[in-house]
């Protein structure tokens, strides 16, 4: 071999015997690993994850076949979902062809998702010369060629990595390297031609224009933490007071205190008032009420007397909560606020208190909802302690006290942990594309059945719970319907 050269191998699903000892022992430095098919949408190499684990010893970098039936925000929604952690340069295989897919479209949905990953990673772009006039510009960027000498004349009766470096020095460059767009780091020469020690099967090799150390020093080694995406304007906006949901998706069921660290300090409330105000708040789910105090249902513990104790904080916004501040280790969330004393002391039994609230009239009753507010604690759903939680056919509309209750944040997870998504549109045959989150917000576009939106940014507003995606805000739980195949 050529000084300053060194050997890299790609690998993809179809090979699944690799022998990385043999592979090391042979002087191989490096392995591009593939990390997903795109025939019939994105998928992930079902040995990418055993590969990534088992090329821990060489230079390793991940590389993506780009989807061109998506749009570039959609690919790089995919990439930063599955891209493993400590990959800091990514690889972008651009050789898929769309039939009647203008070439000025994939130019700039390409240039638009290498914009999106450059907050994340290095990129290098894997294409080839016969692949040039699928787009109408190529970025000036670094280039993973392909070009394959003749293998007859070249490679003919190689059968070990020694054969094979004493062919390479023959080799100087690609034959077309003066057809790259942008700078020259990485060169396919093999074509799938060899078959070597380490692999059963045909296995393409590269040769990286440096040293092992200058290949180190260009796609990083070892377990890298890589920071969070650097905030840009139309890419992210994380949220300074964050949403947190349930882990797994199911609904938000939790302790909650009038005190931090005290998850049984129950709330106590006279029965008596509280029943006929329940009663006007939810007049056609009188079941649902009479359930409540039962000594079954889960958020509350049942009657105590004339006392009726409360335990639960079920589903603000379905099953995603607004923490306004963390307290050691506990989350502040705000109530509904319809009570204007705090009565959680045992004795606080008198009804003089609640004199006001029964003389409401019906339409300040109504206006407490979880739809209007779903930010503020003020409602409660059925609880099945078989498995765990339930829902009726309408929710309970509860006036939770006002003011701060705290959750352990322990039983909770980020929605910023969870972002960039992609999810799909379940609402047939449109969805609505508002200018804000709200129904109040005017609608200013729409993403249709089946289709496939990013989501940049998650919020509890007026209706349920509201996505940030290109073009404006989406609906993804509106009145209790989830109108996306993300199940927040």
């Amino acid at each position: 071999m050529k000084p300053n050269t060194c050997l890299v191998v790609d690998v993809w699903e179809g090979q699944l015997d690799i022998d990385e000892a043999v592979l090391k022992s042979n002087g191989v430095a490096g392995m591009g690993i593939r990390l997903n098919d795109m025939n019939g949408g994105h998928h992930l190499d079902i040995n990418f994850l055993k590969q990534w684990a088992e090329a821990v010893n060489f230079v390793r970098f991940p590389y993506f076949i780009y989807n061109p039936w998506v749009d570039g925000a959609t690919n790089f929604a995919w990439l930063a979902a599955y891209a493993p952690v400590e990959a800091l340069v990514v690889a972008v295989d651009i050789e898929v062809r769309k039939t009647g897919y203008p070439a000025t479209t994939y130019a700039i949905e390409l240039a638009r998702f290498l914009e999106l990953c450059q907050s994340r990673w290095k990129m290098i772009i894997y294409t080839a010369q016969w692949f040039l006039p699928y787009l109408a510009f190529w970025p000036k960027t670094d280039y993973w060629w392909a070009q394959y000498p003749d293998s007859e004349m070249y490679f003919s009766g190689v059968k070990t990595w020694d054969d094979l470096k004493k062919r390479l020095d023959k080799l100087d460059k690609p034959f077309n390297a003066g057809a790259v767009p942008g700078a020259l780091k990485l060169w396919q020469f093999s074509g799938d031609h060899l078959r070597l020690p380490g692999s059963t099967k045909l296995i393409d090799v590269n040769l990286f224009f440096g040293t092992e150390q200058d290949l180190a020093d260009y796609f990083g080694t070892g377990p890298v933490i890589v920071p969070p995406p650097t905030q840009k304007a139309g890419l992210y906006v994380f949220n300074g007071l964050n949403y947190f949901p349930r882990p797994g998706g199911g609904p938000l069921t939790l302790p909650m205190s009038r005190q931090p660290k005290l998850g049984d300090n129950i709330t106590r409330i006279p029965w008596l008032p509280l029943d006929q105000l329940l009663l006007k708040l939810n007049a056609s789910n009188k079941v649902s009420v009479d359930l409540i105090v039962s000594a079954n249902w889960g958020p509350s513990k049942g009657r105590d007397g004339d006392i009726i104790k409360w335990i639960g904080l079920l589903w603000p916004g379905r099953n995603v909560v607004k923490i306004e501040e963390v307290v050691d280790g506990w989350g502040r969330v705000e109530g509904a606020g319809l009570f204007t004393k705090a009565l959680d002391k045992p004795a606080m039994n008198d009804t003089a208190e609640f004199g006001p609230l029964l003389n409401m009239s019906t339409p300040d009753l109504t206006s407490l909802n979880a739809f209007d507010n779903p930010e503020l604690v003020h409602i409660v759903y059925d609880y099945n302690r078989a498995n765990g939680w339930g829902d009726r056919n309408q929710p309970v509309f509860v006036p939770i006290l006002g003011g701060s209750w705290w959750v352990e944040m322990n039983k909770l997870v980020s929605v910023d942990g969870m972002l960039p998504k992609i999810v799909k549109i379940r609402a047939f045959p449109r969805l609505n594309v508002r200018a804000d989150a709200g129904t109040d917000a005017p609608v200013v576009g729409y993403k249709y059945f089946g289709e496939g939106v990013m989501v940049e940014q998650v919020k509890i507003a007026k209706d349920g719970i509201w996505g940030r995606v290109s073009g404006g805000w989406i609906g993804l739980r509106h009145r209790g319907t989830n109108w996306t195949d993300w199940k927040i």
